[in-house]
């Protein structure tokens, strides 16, 4: 008999959670645009304070939709670029460079590599310099000291 009435109370609990949804949202109004394109508003369906809703399926459909539309007009936009791009490149002469070919950009870096590898190559014998300074200096210090106390 327990079992029945506990029984009894969480479905009608699960029944008056369960309500009636008339309402319909205007995707197309312009108030809701945050919940298309800023992230803070979408919707987490795995929040656990979500429920699924027509209202909230609607926005949420809307939302894909809208990401797909958006991808296919970047991937559009891409697409002219590079047509139009080898176009010009076959009206300059239609030599298209490859980044394995030595072209200006590969000899332009070429030459900072040397550069920076001179001057690292500089600084390293600088600072082997300086060593060989800082033990001389330190060499004859202890000399010094060594010799006035062997003398006496």
């Amino acid at each position: 008999k327990g079992k029945g009435k506990k029984s009894q109370k969480k479905k009608k609990k699960i029944e008056a959670s369960k309500v009636e949804d008339k309402f319909e949202v205007n995707v197309k109004d312009d108030r809701f645009e945050g919940l298309y394109s800023n992230p803070d508003f979408f919707i987490d369906p795995t929040s656990p304070h979500f429920k699924k809703t027509k209202g909230t399926a609607t926005i949420m459909d809307e939302r894909r939709r809208r990401f797909i539309d958006e991808t296919d007009a970047k991937r559009s936009k891409v697409k002219e670029k590079s047509k139009n791009s080898s176009n010009n490149t076959a009206a300059v002469g239609g030599a298209v460079r490859t980044s394995k070919k030595k072209g200006p950009r590969n000899a332009s870096l070429m030459r900072m590599m040397g550069r920076v590898k001179a001057s690292t190559a500089r600084l390293k014998a600088k600072s082997k310099a300086n060593s060989k300074k800082m033990k001389m200096s330190k060499l004859k210090q202890r000399k010094q000291q060594k010799g006035p106390s062997s003398e006496s």
